[in-house]
């Protein structure tokens, strides 16, 4: 499932993969760097789902610190909506446990 959020050209099929990914908690492990990659995709559901994803494998998302934190600073991560990908996204540094994740 990893490897189509990675790969597949159409935004709604990474999107349906990221969904899929943020219900295995800990077993989205090996996707991280797909996750990662998720997190500035085309669609709002791309983004939410890989930031969901990050968010239950905990420490296991340190690789994604940096793009963790540039969720944080993109302006369309701002949807509005009460729990926004942003949120999310703080949520998944608090939990990598990296001290850049928390500076």
């Amino acid at each position: 499932v990893g490897e189509v959020l990675a790969a597949d050209a159409d935004p709604a099929v990474r999107e349906r993969a990221a969904n899929v990914l943020s219900k295995m908690g800990a077993g989205a492990k090996p996707a991280v760097a797909s996750l990662a990659k998720g997190l500035g995709g085309a669609s709002e559901g791309e983004r939410m789902y890989s930031a969901l994803a990050l968010l239950a494998v905990k420490a296991d998302a340190a690789p994604a610190v940096p793009n963790l934190i540039a969720a944080l600073d993109d302006p369309k991560n701002n949807t509005g909506a009460p729990q926004t990908i942003q949120a999310v996204a703080a949520a998944a540094l608090g939990g990598t446990g990296k001290p850049e994740a928390v500076a």
